[in-house]
């Protein structure tokens, strides 16, 4: 375990400096963190979240290819121009996921009321941006934002590979940032601390306006956040953003010239076999499949006491690094779906099974039923041999449907995997709803289930449902398996 600024970031600013003198492009600090890595970071993590943008996935109530198109084209400039906010405002982008963007504001690493007002900064670019997207795009887009704002030391690790980073800052702050964003009134929300920084900063107090939770939150509105921007630094980067951004859609193209012309196919099953270095706008993949999202439940808490005593905090990290990695193992390698990323603590997976073009919804059903139970009797036994976890546990969500698959946004490493759809949204929700315990399907899946899937789960979710448990009550599906594995087993060294 290092420290952010005493020890990892004047290593981090030597190896750079050496990069530069072999005539090596710069990197960033914390993104390509080693496995063995974790590093603890004071500050502030702002989660930017895109209101009605699942409306923009239809036409006429329907998803089409032309309606799929539409939001990753519009996806793929809203993460260009959050990307220049970002950058602008000297903080750093952790992950895209879907139609949500977190950033966190590290430096200046010895001013926590610096890193508060470049936060609220990056929000008013933010919504100076979406103010301009309804007049560039029109039709309904989405241009209402929700902003959640926290500040305080979390954990970073890195769970990615090559091609395939994911940061990950575990601890409270980010967490509470996240649930800040997530509601359906548009505007800045902040915890009770960032509010007390905010009040030091223009020496004004600060009334909460509204309860969240233990902790309290309050909303600023567009004026309130321009105020306290202008006890900074000039402001004027919204219009260089701006400009730079209609250049790119006046010429449908993103920074680096990527065209913007989505042509999809359909990938033969199974998706373990897809390789997201492969996609990109005018390559993008577009089917029929199933989307799971397991959420490890109680995870910020556990590694929120381990900070607090300052043991065990490596251990914390190591249990983590082993869940993932088997509950990617199952999705790949006994079911034959594939990872789309891990947000946070949370797995988002896909699964389809049958033929390219001959897409079997009942068989894709039935298997995606039999991994969450596999992913649960994975996690059983996870917390049968490693320590401390026995208070955590898996909530999961899955539904059906048709969803693209894609690489949009900057490209290269910075680039980001997404795969957005009503079916999506709707696994998410379900997940998020559900405690440990419980899976969740959604109508549509129901709907494409057969007897056995609808007599099961009558009421939409079923609790301590591990692999054997979803077998008996739900057969194999008469259609054959994508995957010739017998049964999932255990990946755990």
């Amino acid at each position: 375990m290092q420290s952010y600024r005493e020890e990892y970031l004047p290593r981090f600013q030597t190896l750079n400096e050496e990069r530069r003198t072999q005539g090596l492009s710069a990197q960033r600090p914390l993104f390509d963190l080693a496995r063995n890595e974790a590093i603890l970071v004071d500050g502030v993590h702002v989660y930017i979240n895109l209101l009605d943008f699942d409306a923009s996935l239809t036409d006429l109530e329907r998803e089409t290819e032309t309606s799929h198109a539409r939001a990753l084209r519009f996806l793929h400039f809203h993460y260009s121009a959050c990307d220049r906010a970002v950058e602008d405002v000297g903080a750093q982008r952790v992950d895209f996921h879907g139609h949500r963007l977190h950033a966190i504001v590290t430096e200046p690493s010895d001013n926590e009321a610096e890193r508060v007002r470049r936060a609220l900064e990056l929000a008013e670019q933010i919504r100076t941006v979406a103010a301009a997207a309804t007049e560039e795009f029109g039709g309904g887009l989405a241009s209402r934002y929700r902003i959640g704002i926290d500040s305080g030391i979390c954990v970073a690790i890195n769970n990615g590979r090559a091609g395939e980073h994911e940061p990950l800052f575990l601890g409270n702050p980010a967490n509470f940032a996240a649930k800040l964003a997530d509601g359906d009134e548009p505007g800045v929300f902040v915890s009770t601390h960032v509010a007390q920084v905010i009040a030091a900063l223009t020496g004004r107090p600060v009334t909460m306006n509204e309860s969240y939770s233990r902790r309290g939150a309050r909303s600023f509105n567009a004026s309130e956040v321009s105020s306290v921007i202008a006890g900074g630094q000039a402001y004027t980067a919204s219009s260089r953003i701006l400009e730079s951004w209609r250049s790119d859609i006046a010429a449908d193209r993103s920074t680096r010239s990527t065209n913007l012309s989505f042509n999809f196919y359909e990938h033969e099953p199974p998706l373990r076999t897809i390789d997201y270095a492969d996609l990109f706008p005018s390559h993008s993949i577009r089917m029929p499949m199933a989307t799971l999202f397991a959420d490890i439940d109680g995870y910020t808490s556990y590694i929120q006491s381990c900070m607090r005593s300052m043991l065990d905090v490596g251990t914390a990290v190591r249990n983590l690094h082993v869940i993932r990695g088997e509950m990617a193992a199952v999705v790949r390698d006994d079911f034959g779906g594939r990872k789309v990323r891990f947000i946070g603590d949370c797995l988002h997976s896909i699964i389809a099974e049958g033929s390219s073009g001959k897409i079997s919804e009942q068989a894709t059903v039935t298997s995606s039923i039999h991994l969450a139970g596999a992913l649960r009797s994975s996690f059983n036994l996870a917390r049968e041999v490693l320590p401390g976890i026995d208070g955590l546990g898996l909530a999961i969500g899955i539904e059906l449907g048709t969803s693209p698959i894609s690489r949009i946004g900057v490209r290269g490493d910075r680039s980001v995997r997404t795969s957005v759809s009503k079916s999506s949204i709707s696994a998410e929700e379900r997940q998020s709803v559900s405690d440990g315990v419980t899976t969740a399907i959604g109508d549509k899946l129901y709907e494409a289930g057969n007897a056995a899937v609808k007599s099961y789960f009558r009421s939409r979710a079923v609790v301590d449902m591990t692999y054997d448990v979803a077998v008996a009550n739900v057969p194999t599906a008469a259609v054959p398996s994508t995957l010739e594995t017998e049964e999932p087993r255990a990946h755990i060294e």
